[in-house]
């Protein structure tokens, strides 16, 4: 398989042969926010948010997203998901915590692509149903389930594309 730029004569929608499916089924088939960490700028880990009230810190056996990282509190941050969304509050940590640059001091409400900063980790907020998270799904569960990239771009890319969005792609096949 060759990577070649794309050009618009070459590409394909994939809601041109199926379905285009709402955000609707997406918030349906993603129904809760992600933390990804980011480490040496690859995501190495996800955690889903499904609690109201979610903890991240270093002592495993007190917090529900446990980071063993040096840089990190026992108990860094709580995550509380309210009707605006999910608010990020320090729990006196000793390197603070940080939205995007923003060092907070009172709660702070989390947005879409936000980057969580505790201590030298970096994780990145993705809200439910968006694409951003779809695609990191998506990506995330081939590379956990498959070891070659033809085989991810032949079979479980399609199998796994459970949503049709207007992604424009190109496979090109020696």
């Amino acid at each position: 398989m060759t990577h070649e730029p794309l050009a618009s004569s070459n590409f394909k929608t994939l809601a041109q042969d199926q379905e285009f499916t709402s955000s609707t089924e997406m918030e349906r088939q993603f129904p809760h926010p992600i933390l990804v960490w980011y480490k040496g700028g690859s995501p190495c880990k996800r955690f889903e948010l499904h609690q109201e009230a979610t903890v991240i810190g270093r002592h495993q056996d007190a917090v529900d997203i446990w980071i063993n990282e040096p840089s990190v509190s026992r108990q860094h941050c709580r995550l509380e998901q309210q009707e605006i969304g999910y608010v990020v509050t320090d729990l006196g940590s000793s390197n603070s915590t940080y939205v995007n640059t923003l060092r907070i001091r009172t709660p702070h409400q989390l947005r879409h692509g936000d980057t969580l900063r505790l201590g030298l980790v970096r994780l990145r907020y993705y809200e439910r149903g968006t694409s951003d998270q779809l695609l990191f799904e998506v990506v995330y569960s081939m590379a956990v389930q498959d070891s070659s990239w033809e085989f991810i771009a032949k079979s479980t890319f399609w199998k796994s594309w459970r949503m049709r969005s207007p992604l424009r792609i190109r496979i090109k096949s020696p």
